[in-house]
Protein backbone atom coordinates (compact mmCIF):
# COMPACT_ATOMS: atom_id res chain seq x y z
CA UNK A 1 0.00 0.00 0.00
CA UNK A 2 1.34 3.49 -0.94
CA UNK A 3 1.41 5.72 1.61
CA UNK A 4 -0.99 8.60 2.00
CA UNK A 5 0.22 11.97 1.48
CA UNK A 6 0.13 13.87 4.82
CA UNK A 7 1.95 17.14 4.95
CA UNK A 8 2.81 18.30 7.68
CA UNK A 9 3.49 17.21 11.30
CA UNK A 10 2.40 19.61 14.13
CA UNK A 11 4.64 22.06 15.61
CA UNK A 12 4.71 20.84 18.88
CA UNK A 13 8.68 21.81 20.18
CA UNK A 14 10.00 19.95 23.86
CA UNK A 15 6.80 18.10 23.49
CA UNK A 16 7.28 14.94 25.70
CA UNK A 17 6.37 11.53 24.77
CA UNK A 18 6.21 8.09 27.32
CA UNK A 19 7.65 5.41 26.01
CA UNK A 20 6.93 1.69 26.63
CA UNK A 21 10.18 1.89 28.74
CA UNK A 22 8.45 4.15 31.61
CA UNK A 23 10.25 7.91 31.62
CA UNK A 24 9.12 10.53 29.76
CA UNK A 25 11.68 11.31 26.72
CA UNK A 26 11.74 14.67 25.04
CA UNK A 27 10.36 14.66 21.33
CA UNK A 28 11.23 17.49 18.45
CA UNK A 29 8.90 18.31 15.49
CA UNK A 30 9.52 19.78 12.12
CA UNK A 31 7.12 20.17 9.32
CA UNK A 32 6.87 16.68 7.79
CA UNK A 33 9.16 14.78 10.30
CA UNK A 34 9.55 13.89 14.40
CA UNK A 35 12.17 13.32 16.23
CA UNK A 36 12.02 11.08 19.57
CA UNK A 37 13.77 9.05 21.83
CA UNK A 38 12.30 4.89 22.29
CA UNK A 39 14.00 1.89 24.41
CA UNK A 40 16.66 4.43 24.40
CA UNK A 41 17.54 5.04 20.77
CA UNK A 42 16.98 7.67 18.45
CA UNK A 43 14.13 7.50 15.93
CA UNK A 44 13.27 9.59 13.47
CA UNK A 45 9.75 9.56 11.26
CA UNK A 46 10.03 11.36 7.99
CA UNK A 47 6.97 11.76 5.46
CA UNK A 48 6.25 13.60 2.41
CA UNK A 49 8.60 14.90 -0.71
CA UNK A 50 12.29 13.77 -1.09
CA UNK A 51 12.78 17.61 -0.51
CA UNK A 52 10.33 17.52 2.31
CA UNK A 53 12.11 14.52 3.94
CA UNK A 54 15.72 15.59 3.30
CA UNK A 55 15.17 18.95 4.98
CA UNK A 56 13.24 17.71 8.19
CA UNK A 57 15.88 15.32 8.59
CA UNK A 58 18.56 17.72 8.37
CA UNK A 59 16.55 20.16 10.51
CA UNK A 60 16.27 17.63 13.23
CA UNK A 61 20.12 15.90 13.22
CA UNK A 62 22.28 18.77 12.00
CA UNK A 63 24.59 18.40 14.89
CA UNK A 64 24.90 15.03 14.64
CA UNK A 65 25.33 14.79 10.50
CA UNK A 66 27.72 17.36 10.65
CA UNK A 67 29.67 15.67 13.42
CA UNK A 68 29.73 12.29 11.16
CA UNK A 69 30.53 13.89 8.33
CA UNK A 70 33.58 15.51 10.52
CA UNK A 71 34.83 11.99 11.38
CA UNK A 72 33.94 9.98 8.51
CA UNK A 73 35.18 12.68 5.56
CA UNK A 74 36.78 15.45 6.75
CA UNK A 75 39.12 13.34 9.25
CA UNK A 76 38.93 10.04 7.75
CA UNK A 77 38.80 9.71 3.77
CA UNK A 78 40.15 13.71 3.77
CA UNK A 79 43.37 12.93 5.66
CA UNK A 80 44.45 11.43 2.32
CA UNK A 81 43.63 14.22 -0.05
CA UNK A 82 44.90 12.27 -3.26
CA UNK A 83 42.47 9.46 -1.67
CA UNK A 84 39.76 12.18 -1.13
CA UNK A 85 39.72 14.14 -4.72
CA UNK A 86 39.95 10.11 -6.12
CA UNK A 87 36.60 8.88 -3.85
CA UNK A 88 34.75 12.07 -4.57
CA UNK A 89 35.52 12.06 -8.53
CA UNK A 90 33.83 8.41 -8.22
CA UNK A 91 30.88 9.65 -6.33
CA UNK A 92 30.38 12.08 -8.42
CA UNK A 93 30.28 9.08 -11.31
CA UNK A 94 27.98 7.09 -8.85
CA UNK A 95 25.62 9.96 -8.56
CA UNK A 96 24.25 10.63 -11.96
CA UNK A 97 23.53 6.88 -11.96
CA UNK A 98 21.17 7.17 -8.75
CA UNK A 99 17.27 7.60 -8.55
CA UNK A 100 16.60 11.65 -8.68
CA UNK A 101 14.34 11.20 -5.81
CA UNK A 102 17.08 10.01 -3.79
CA UNK A 103 19.76 12.95 -5.03
CA UNK A 104 16.89 16.01 -4.41
CA UNK A 105 16.39 13.96 -0.67
CA UNK A 106 20.91 14.07 -0.18
CA UNK A 107 20.85 17.43 -1.53
CA UNK A 108 17.92 19.18 0.69
CA UNK A 109 19.42 17.33 3.62
CA UNK A 110 22.89 18.90 3.01
CA UNK A 111 21.44 22.25 2.78
CA UNK A 112 19.08 21.70 5.73
CA UNK A 113 22.05 20.26 7.98
CA UNK A 114 24.87 23.06 6.79
CA UNK A 115 27.40 20.34 5.31
CA UNK A 116 29.22 20.63 1.79
CA UNK A 117 27.16 18.98 -0.30
CA UNK A 118 29.93 16.65 -1.92
CA UNK A 119 31.05 15.70 1.91
CA UNK A 120 27.02 14.23 1.99
CA UNK A 121 27.20 13.09 -1.33
CA UNK A 122 30.73 11.06 0.06
CA UNK A 123 28.89 9.72 3.08
CA UNK A 124 25.98 8.16 0.69
CA UNK A 125 28.87 6.09 -1.53
CA UNK A 126 32.26 6.08 -0.38
CA UNK A 127 31.72 2.66 0.71
CA UNK A 128 30.73 1.63 -2.76
CA UNK A 129 33.71 3.79 -4.55
CA UNK A 130 36.60 2.69 -2.46
CA UNK A 131 35.26 -1.22 -3.98
CA UNK A 132 35.20 -0.29 -7.33
CA UNK A 133 38.84 1.18 -6.98
CA UNK A 134 40.40 -0.86 -4.76
CA UNK A 135 38.35 -3.69 -3.67
CA UNK A 136 36.61 -4.47 -0.65
CA UNK A 137 39.09 -4.55 1.89
CA UNK A 138 38.69 -6.50 5.32
CA UNK A 139 36.76 -4.07 7.10
CA UNK A 140 32.93 -4.93 5.68
CA UNK A 141 31.94 -8.54 7.23
CA UNK A 142 28.33 -8.94 7.82
CA UNK A 143 25.92 -11.63 7.83
CA UNK A 144 22.21 -11.92 6.55
CA UNK A 145 19.77 -15.00 6.89
CA UNK A 146 16.27 -16.31 6.74
CA UNK A 147 14.47 -18.57 8.55
CA UNK A 148 11.46 -20.16 7.26
CA UNK A 149 8.99 -22.47 8.21
CA UNK A 150 8.90 -25.32 9.60
CA UNK A 151 11.94 -24.31 11.29
CA UNK A 152 9.88 -21.21 12.82
CA UNK A 153 6.90 -22.22 15.44
CA UNK A 154 4.27 -20.31 13.06
CA UNK A 155 4.17 -19.37 9.90
CA UNK A 156 6.78 -16.94 9.62
CA UNK A 157 9.68 -15.56 8.32
CA UNK A 158 12.43 -14.90 10.40
CA UNK A 159 15.16 -12.79 9.65
CA UNK A 160 18.73 -12.32 11.46
CA UNK A 161 20.95 -9.59 10.15
CA UNK A 162 24.44 -8.23 11.39
CA UNK A 163 26.51 -5.35 9.85
CA UNK A 164 30.40 -4.88 10.62
CA UNK A 165 32.38 -2.16 9.41
CA UNK A 166 34.69 0.51 10.78
CA UNK A 167 33.08 3.91 12.13
CA UNK A 168 35.88 5.76 13.46
CA UNK A 169 33.26 5.54 16.29
CA UNK A 170 30.31 7.20 14.51
CA UNK A 171 27.95 4.35 15.70
CA UNK A 172 27.93 5.64 19.13
CA UNK A 173 26.19 9.02 18.92
CA UNK A 174 24.67 8.51 15.01
CA UNK A 175 23.24 5.32 15.22
CA UNK A 176 19.11 5.90 14.49
CA UNK A 177 16.24 4.36 13.22
CA UNK A 178 14.27 6.23 10.55
CA UNK A 179 10.26 5.74 9.73
CA UNK A 180 10.47 7.05 5.96
CA UNK A 181 6.64 7.75 4.77
CA UNK A 182 7.99 8.53 1.39
CA UNK A 183 4.91 10.60 -0.94
CA UNK A 184 3.52 7.56 -3.51
CA UNK A 185 5.85 4.32 -2.27
CA UNK A 186 5.37 2.16 0.50
CA UNK A 187 6.71 3.46 3.97
CA UNK A 188 9.73 1.38 5.75
CA UNK A 189 12.22 1.68 8.93
CA UNK A 190 15.61 1.58 8.15
CA UNK A 191 18.32 0.79 10.39
CA UNK A 192 21.29 3.59 9.62
CA UNK A 193 23.47 6.55 10.43
CA UNK A 194 22.60 10.65 10.85
CA UNK A 195 22.98 11.58 7.57
CA UNK A 196 22.83 8.26 5.59
CA UNK A 197 19.37 8.19 3.73
CA UNK A 198 18.81 4.56 2.96
CA UNK A 199 20.65 2.43 5.66
CA UNK A 200 22.05 -0.71 5.94
CA UNK A 201 18.91 -3.28 7.75
CA UNK A 202 15.57 -1.90 5.91
CA UNK A 203 11.75 -3.41 7.05
CA UNK A 204 8.91 -2.42 5.00
CA UNK A 205 5.23 -1.94 5.63
CA UNK A 206 4.70 -5.02 3.09
CA UNK A 207 6.60 -7.30 5.09
CA UNK A 208 9.54 -6.94 2.84
CA UNK A 209 13.11 -7.37 4.61
CA UNK A 210 16.45 -6.51 2.73
CA UNK A 211 20.18 -6.01 3.59
CA UNK A 212 23.49 -6.24 1.74
CA UNK A 213 26.77 -8.12 2.37
CA UNK A 214 29.55 -7.00 0.55
CA UNK A 215 30.92 -9.37 -1.49
CA UNK A 216 34.57 -10.63 -2.27
CA UNK A 217 35.49 -11.98 -5.49
CA UNK A 218 33.52 -9.94 -7.65
CA UNK A 219 35.00 -9.91 -11.32
CA UNK A 220 32.81 -6.87 -12.02
CA UNK A 221 32.04 -3.90 -10.56
CA UNK A 222 30.72 -0.55 -11.89
CA UNK A 223 30.69 2.86 -10.91
CA UNK A 224 28.28 3.62 -13.64
CA UNK A 225 25.26 1.69 -11.28
CA UNK A 226 22.80 2.50 -8.41
CA UNK A 227 24.57 2.15 -5.13
CA UNK A 228 24.27 -0.87 -3.11
CA UNK A 229 22.12 0.76 0.06
CA UNK A 230 20.22 2.77 -2.02
CA UNK A 231 19.24 -0.29 -4.23
CA UNK A 232 17.77 -1.60 -1.25
CA UNK A 233 15.97 1.33 0.22
CA UNK A 234 15.05 1.63 -3.59
CA UNK A 235 13.49 -2.15 -3.33
CA UNK A 236 11.80 -1.75 -0.21
CA UNK A 237 9.86 0.95 -1.21
CA UNK A 238 8.36 -0.33 -4.27
CA UNK A 239 8.44 -4.58 -3.76
CA UNK A 240 5.51 -6.13 -2.77
CA UNK A 241 6.75 -9.18 -2.86
CA UNK A 242 9.64 -11.50 -2.69
CA UNK A 243 9.41 -12.47 -6.43
CA UNK A 244 8.62 -8.61 -7.10
CA UNK A 245 12.22 -7.30 -4.99
CA UNK A 246 14.11 -10.45 -7.31
CA UNK A 247 12.91 -8.30 -10.25
CA UNK A 248 13.92 -5.19 -9.53
CA UNK A 249 17.42 -6.27 -8.81
CA UNK A 250 17.34 -8.16 -12.07
CA UNK A 251 16.36 -4.93 -14.05
CA UNK A 252 18.33 -2.64 -12.13
CA UNK A 253 21.51 -0.84 -13.79
CA UNK A 254 24.13 -2.63 -10.74
CA UNK A 255 26.89 -0.85 -9.38
CA UNK A 256 29.23 -3.42 -6.97
CA UNK A 257 29.19 -7.31 -6.45
CA UNK A 258 26.75 -7.91 -2.63
CA UNK A 259 25.43 -10.97 -1.33
CA UNK A 260 21.34 -9.53 -0.98
CA UNK A 261 19.36 -10.44 0.90
CA UNK A 262 15.59 -10.19 0.35
CA UNK A 263 12.90 -11.84 2.53
CA UNK A 264 9.22 -11.49 2.67
CA UNK A 265 6.58 -12.09 6.22
CA UNK A 266 3.68 -13.11 3.67
CA UNK A 267 3.58 -15.52 2.43
CA UNK A 268 6.96 -16.46 4.35
CA UNK A 269 10.05 -16.29 1.90
CA UNK A 270 13.20 -15.47 1.40
CA UNK A 271 16.37 -15.43 -1.13
CA UNK A 272 20.14 -14.71 -1.36
CA UNK A 273 20.92 -12.85 -4.41
CA UNK A 274 24.45 -12.90 -5.46
CA UNK A 275 25.25 -10.14 -8.42
CA UNK A 276 27.66 -8.35 -9.84
CA UNK A 277 27.87 -5.33 -12.10
CA UNK A 278 26.73 -7.83 -15.39
CA UNK A 279 25.02 -11.02 -13.87
CA UNK A 280 22.68 -12.16 -10.47
CA UNK A 281 22.66 -15.56 -9.34
CA UNK A 282 19.20 -16.13 -6.97
CA UNK A 283 20.12 -18.76 -4.16
CA UNK A 284 16.83 -20.41 -2.76
CA UNK A 285 16.71 -21.71 0.73
CA UNK A 286 17.54 -25.08 1.85
CA UNK A 287 16.25 -26.92 4.51
CA UNK A 288 14.09 -23.92 5.49
CA UNK A 289 17.61 -21.55 5.68
CA UNK A 290 19.19 -18.95 3.63
CA UNK A 291 21.97 -16.90 4.28
CA UNK A 292 25.42 -15.29 3.12
CA UNK A 293 28.28 -13.97 4.44
CA UNK A 294 30.81 -12.16 2.24
CA UNK A 295 31.33 -14.99 0.00
CA UNK A 296 30.04 -15.81 -3.37
CA UNK A 297 28.34 -19.18 -3.30
CA UNK A 298 27.16 -19.43 -6.79
CA UNK A 299 27.19 -16.50 -8.83
CA UNK A 300 30.54 -17.66 -10.80
CA UNK A 301 28.83 -21.98 -10.76
CA UNK A 302 31.22 -22.38 -7.97
CA UNK A 303 29.41 -25.79 -6.91
CA UNK A 304 29.17 -25.50 -3.42
CA UNK A 305 25.99 -26.15 -1.97
CA UNK A 306 26.04 -27.47 1.46
CA UNK A 307 29.30 -25.27 2.02
CA UNK A 308 27.09 -22.59 3.84
CA UNK A 309 26.18 -24.29 6.74
CA UNK A 310 29.25 -26.25 7.62
CA UNK A 311 31.50 -23.62 8.97
CA UNK A 312 31.68 -20.11 10.53
CA UNK A 313 28.92 -17.27 10.85
CA UNK A 314 26.11 -18.97 8.89
CA UNK A 315 27.40 -22.49 10.43
CA UNK A 316 26.72 -21.17 14.21
CA UNK A 317 23.06 -20.00 12.91
CA UNK A 318 22.31 -23.27 11.33
CA UNK A 319 23.16 -25.13 14.38
CA UNK A 320 21.29 -23.10 16.30
CA UNK A 321 18.19 -23.29 14.14
CA UNK A 322 18.93 -26.86 13.84
CA UNK A 323 18.43 -27.18 18.01
CA UNK A 324 15.48 -25.56 18.01
CA UNK A 325 14.00 -26.59 14.48
CA UNK A 326 9.99 -26.22 14.81
CA UNK A 327 10.01 -23.97 17.95
CA UNK A 328 11.92 -20.77 16.72
CA UNK A 329 10.48 -17.55 17.57
CA UNK A 330 11.52 -13.52 17.53
CA UNK A 331 12.67 -14.07 20.81
CA UNK A 332 15.49 -16.81 19.72
CA UNK A 333 18.49 -14.70 19.58
CA UNK A 334 20.17 -16.30 16.73
CA UNK A 335 21.67 -13.11 15.27
CA UNK A 336 23.69 -12.36 18.57
CA UNK A 337 25.31 -15.75 18.74
CA UNK A 338 28.48 -16.22 19.68
CA UNK A 339 30.61 -16.83 16.56
CA UNK A 340 27.82 -15.11 14.09
CA UNK A 341 29.09 -11.40 14.61
CA UNK A 342 32.81 -10.10 13.78
CA UNK A 343 33.09 -8.26 17.49
CA UNK A 344 35.79 -6.67 16.75
CA UNK A 345 33.26 -4.56 14.24
CA UNK A 346 30.02 -5.54 14.94
CA UNK A 347 27.58 -1.93 14.49
CA UNK A 348 23.90 -3.32 14.82
CA UNK A 349 22.27 -6.68 15.04
CA UNK A 350 19.11 -6.99 14.38
CA UNK A 351 16.26 -10.29 14.48
CA UNK A 352 13.15 -9.34 12.68
CA UNK A 353 9.65 -10.79 11.95
CA UNK A 354 9.22 -10.01 8.83
CA UNK A 355 5.24 -11.35 9.12
CA UNK A 356 4.54 -9.77 12.14
CA UNK A 357 6.59 -6.34 11.30
CA UNK A 358 8.85 -6.43 14.37
CA UNK A 359 11.92 -5.67 14.53
CA UNK A 360 14.46 -6.45 17.76
CA UNK A 361 17.97 -4.45 17.12
CA UNK A 362 21.01 -3.64 19.70
CA UNK A 363 23.07 -0.75 18.12
CA UNK A 364 24.89 2.08 19.78
CA UNK A 365 28.22 0.41 21.34
CA UNK A 366 30.62 -1.96 19.67
CA UNK A 367 29.86 -5.20 19.42
CA UNK A 368 26.86 -4.46 19.07
CA UNK A 369 25.39 -7.90 19.49
CA UNK A 370 26.16 -7.98 23.32
CA UNK A 371 23.78 -4.87 24.04
CA UNK A 372 20.48 -5.66 25.23
CA UNK A 373 18.27 -6.29 22.27
CA UNK A 374 14.99 -3.19 22.15
CA UNK A 375 11.64 -4.33 20.22
CA UNK A 376 9.91 -2.31 18.08
CA UNK A 377 6.65 -2.88 16.23
CA UNK A 378 6.05 -1.35 12.63
CA UNK A 379 3.01 0.53 11.44
CA UNK A 380 1.40 2.56 8.72
CA UNK A 381 1.43 5.36 10.81
CA UNK A 382 4.93 4.89 13.15
CA UNK A 383 7.07 2.49 14.59
CA UNK A 384 6.11 1.32 18.12
CA UNK A 385 8.24 0.47 20.93
CA UNK A 386 7.59 -2.80 22.72
CA UNK A 387 8.15 -4.32 25.63
CA UNK A 388 10.89 -6.69 25.60
CA UNK A 389 9.40 -10.07 24.64
CA UNK A 390 11.73 -12.43 26.61
CA UNK A 391 14.57 -12.08 29.25
CA UNK A 392 17.18 -13.58 26.67
CA UNK A 393 18.59 -10.05 25.80
CA UNK A 394 22.46 -10.04 24.43
CA UNK A 395 22.50 -14.13 25.04
CA UNK A 396 21.81 -17.03 22.41
CA UNK A 397 19.43 -18.83 22.06
CA UNK A 398 19.71 -22.62 24.16
CA UNK A 399 18.14 -25.52 23.31
CA UNK A 400 15.58 -27.12 25.94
Amino acid sequence: MACRSHRTFPLCLGSLLFSTLGPAQEMRETPHGRLETLHGYTVVSLEGTPQEMGKACGQLLGPTIRRVVQAMITDGIGRDRAAYENILAGSRRMEAHQPADYREEVRAMAEAARVAYDDLLLLQYFGDVRRCISGPGSSALCTSFAVLPPNTGEEVCLVGRNLDYFDHGVGEYASILVHYRPEGKIPFVTVTWAGIVNGWTLLSLKGIVVSNNTAFGARKESLEGISTCFLLRYVAERAGSLDEGIALVRQAKRACGTNMLIAAGRPPGGAILEFDSERVMVRRPTRGFVGAANSFLSLYDKDVEGEVFHGGRLGCVQNLVDGRRGRLGLSDNLAGAEGVPITTMNLHSAMIDATNLRIRVAMGRIPAYRLPYRAFRLTERRLVAEEEVDSADGKAAEGE
